[in-house]
């Protein structure tokens, strides 16, 4: 499995890197510029560290650390309403103990949600930024669209091809299926964190990420959406 995740996620972050090629054609911004290569090359040694980690067997430690280091932003951006604060805290908890309890998976298994969390992630800011026109949510997250959203959903759904290469019709329909629920999942999970945010007045969880800014602004789709997938798995079939 690993070596087919390389090589899957080494087209797409050279698809990424021509996709920051021109935008940086169209932006002539040099700050702009340079913050996007800098998020790239973080963002690419970021992905081979949490690779590395769950290919390890070390996904329990790294899922406690990433809820724990999340809580702390949570508190640290929204500790001027107590209320609200509880209130987040509460359904921020929910997601991420089972997000924890996911840790009982096979690191293959894990190492797939990441790499599809990785390409919706990947492919519908890259589109969004290339040919995004019409807002998805403006008053939420002003920069994503629509065109992104879709670009994204469809680029999870060739990756579940590629992994599970299938042409009868069941597989295909799992393919389509299973590639709207992911991504709508994932997309339910930034548009959560982004919410959260708008209500608190600040523009990232903090500046722990360089160019990413926090922890959940990195991993909150991951941590949503494997924790609703280890909750469906416990409630319907009693087992991760």
């Amino acid at each position: 499995m690993l070596p087919e995740i390389y090589s899957i996620l080494s087209a797409y972050f050279l698809f990424g890197a021509l996709g920051i090629l021109l935008i940086n054609r169209r932006d002539q911004g040099p700050a702009q510029k340079k913050e996007r290569w800098v998020k790239y090359i973080v963002y690419l040694i970021l992905v081979n560290a949490v690779i590395f980690i769950i290919h390890s067997g070390y996904f329990l430690y790294l899922s406690l650390i990433l809820v724990l280091l999340g809580l702390y932003e949570m508190i640290s951006v929204g500790k001027t309403n107590i209320k609200r604060l509880i209130f987040s805290v509460f359904i921020y908890s929910f997601f991420a103990v089972f997000f924890v309890l996911s840790s009982k998976n096979e690191p293959e298994f894990l190492l797939t949600v990441y790499l599809l969390i990785l390409t919706f992630d990947g492919f519908s800011q890259i589109i969004g930024q290339l040919f995004g026109k019409n807002k998805l949510a403006p008053s939420t997250s002003p920069n994503k669209t629509n065109e992104g959203f879709l670009g994204g959903m469809l680029s999870v759904m060739l990756t579940l091809f590629i992994l599970f290469p299938s042409f009868d019709l069941t597989s295909i329909l799992f393919f389509i299926l299973g590639g709207m629920l992911f991504s709508l999942a994932a997309l339910g999970g930034d548009l959560l964190a982004s919410y959260y945010k708008r209500m608190n007045k600040v523009k990232d969880f903090s500046k722990l990420i360089p160019g990413h800014g926090g922890v959940l602004d990195r991993f909150d789709s991951f941590i949503f959406t494997l924790g609703i997938i280890t909750f469906f798995a416990l409630t319907i079939y009693g087992t991760t």
